[in-house]
């Protein structure tokens, strides 16, 4: 995974479309429960490792739909 240096004291707004596998997944799933704004992830793969961390993540307002995944 790519890592992005940001500097300065502007807000982070924008889209990202890294690749659909559990390695870049699971770490951005993580990532949304680090910010109180809502997150929307797109072709979120349907396997064991994404359906247990959203299982997880529930309480924290995450939930699945089809191959959609939003934060709220």
């Amino acid at each position: 995974m790519a890592d992005l240096l940001i500097h300065g004291g502007v807000p982070l707004r924008g889209v990202v479309q890294p690749s659909a596998n559990k390695n870049a997944v699971l770490p951005i799933l993580c990532a949304t429960l680090l910010t109180e704004q809502p997150v929307l992830l797109q072709h979120v793969p349907d396997i064991t490792d994404v359906q247990k961390m959203i299982r997880i993540s529930s309480r924290a307002q995450v939930h699945r739909r089809d191959a959609t995944v939003t934060t709220a």
